[in-house]
């Protein structure tokens, strides 16, 4: 990380430039930006200063008329009024352990607008939501979407759930009890960041998922990258084996839908089809 720092400092600086950085600097720098990133995050909760953005998913089957979307969370600097990514404030957000108070933020307010917009709600098959490795080892937070379910009188079965594919293995019972209970108000869970874990196929079959969400850094460049290729055929063959349907990230161009629906992947979502917009 430290180094990574270096590297990003050095390249701002220009050709020819030269940096030298000590660790216990790097450290104090780094652990101030988390904190200032942290400030700005609970401001932001207190202040409704989050969004709730909305990027479509597209299928690559011809017959096939779902409508999906997946919820994104913005947040907005309040003296420009510029939008700031998840890229931005996530990593300060899991370190002070206040990832989860943006989950839960994200939640309520996805379900809110979808109760409150009968058309919008209605012209969906799925949304689909991000969920932290911190939020699915709460013990309570399972029982909170289930509430707001209840609260909010949506049909669970529309809601699919996405967790990262290294969390749910490293975290396998945390994980298998959260998957148990959303099943139950009908629930779809999907495996995201697929092929970050891929040498842990044995606890597959142990998991309740639902589909499988192909790393977006396997999918932006495979139809030049011979590997990443390669990565994504292994996943797709694997999925089809689990009788599991196949979500690509990262989809930018038409080349690379081409090559998607001729390994059999049905869904695909990236700047090609549609970029994000405020639901």
């Amino acid at each position: 990380m430290l180094a990574d720092e270096v590297c990003y400092t050095s390249k701002k600086a220009g050709v020819h430039s030269r940096i030298i950085k000590n660790a216990q600097d790097l450290a104090y720098e780094e652990h101030r930006g988390n904190l200032n990133w942290g400030l700005r995050i609970i401001d932001g909760l207190e202040k409704d200063l989050f969004q709730v953005h909305f990027q479509q998913v597209f299928s690559l089957i011809k017959d096939e008329p779902k409508k999906k979307i997946e919820i994104l969370v913005r947040l907005m600097d309040e003296e420009t009024g510029n939008l700031i990514f998840p890229n931005d404030f996530i990593r300060a957000a899991e370190r002070f352990g206040i990832v989860s108070k943006i989950d839960r933020w994200v939640i309520h307010h996805t379900m809110q607008k979808m109760a409150e917009n009968k058309a919008l709600w209605e012209s969906v098959d799925q949304v689909a939501l991000n969920v932290s490795a911190l939020s699915v080892r709460q013990a309570n937070f399972a029982e909170f979407i289930v509430e707001q379910l209840a609260h909010f009188q949506l049909d669970g079965a529309k809601f699919c759930f996405e967790i990262t594919e290294t969390e749910a293995l490293n975290n396998f019972t945390d994980t298998r009890r959260f998957m148990a209970l959303l099943h139950q108000s009908g629930c779809t869970i999907a495996l995201d960041d697929f092929g970050t874990g891929f040498s842990s196929f044995a606890y597959l079959m142990d998991l309740p998922f639902d589909l499988i969400k192909i790393d977006g850094m396997f999918i932006k460049d495979m139809h030049l990258n011979e590997l990443h290729y390669g990565m994504v055929d292994s996943i797709v063959k694997l999925a089809k084996m689990l009788d599991k349907p196949v979500v690509a990230e990262f989809v930018e161009n038409q080349s690379i839908v081409d090559k998607l629906k001729l390994l059999g992947v049905e869904w695909g979502q990236g700047y090609f089809f549609h970029k994000p917009e405020k639901l």
